[in-house]
């Protein structure tokens, strides 16, 4: 079996792409012509875990490993992850830590504007927590303000945090949009809201 169908082969049904470098010589990898024994390179041919790990006979101290995909996490990789309704949100990444920088949408009333909120930052949270590098997710919902002499500002609205270990917990099938005030792991509402 040449490394590439190996790879295919454990790889099957996992969501990974795999990748053969350069350096690896895919001839050395086939079963020898004289027999039905591999060569021995072949023998040192592992797969453990998703890693499929290729020793050359001639360098058998070197190891070169073929690994998925593992890319860095960056703010457009997560705007692509994002409903399509928060595509003009402000991302921001760091070692697996996501803020969004949403505008809140207008609503009949305050009451409607909260649920709103809630309604779309778990929408986010599903979203990202699918993929296993996010660890926690921050959404931070602004509204526009109106103070007593007419002047209009942009204020915070919401924010909300949740880790990986939160997101786990929560039976998402069953949950009710009220309760994510009580199980995010941050909280803030602006005052407005509770008039």
């Amino acid at each position: 079996m040449e490394l590439k169908e190996l790879i295919d082969h454990c790889g099957a049904g996992r969501e990974k792409d795999y990748t053969i470098p350069e350096t690896v010589d895919q001839e050395t990898t086939k079963k020898s012509s004289n027999s039905n024994q591999p060569t021995t390179a072949t023998k040192n041919a592992e797969v453990d875990s998703g890693i499929a790990t290729y020793t050359p006979a001639s360098a058998a101290t070197s190891t070169t490993q073929v690994k998925t995909d593992s890319s860095v996490l960056d703010a457009d990789s997560i705007k692509k992850m994002l409903p399509s309704d928060e595509k003009n949100a402000i991302v921001t990444v760091e070692n697996g830590n996501v803020a969004i920088t949403r505008e809140m949408s207008d609503n009949l009333n305050n009451d409607w504007m909260l649920r709103g909120s809630r309604l779309d930052t778990i929408d986010i949270f599903k979203s990202l927590f699918k993929d296993p590098r996010v660890k926690k997710v921050t959404v931070t919902s602004t509204i526009s303000l109106v103070d007593t002499y007419g002047q209009t500002s942009t204020g915070v609205g919401t924010i909300y945090t949740m880790s990986r270990a939160t997101y786990q917990k929560i039976n998402w099938d069953k949950f009710l949009t009220e309760n994510l005030d009580k199980v995010a792991d941050n909280v803030y509402t602006h005052p407005i809201f509770s008039r």
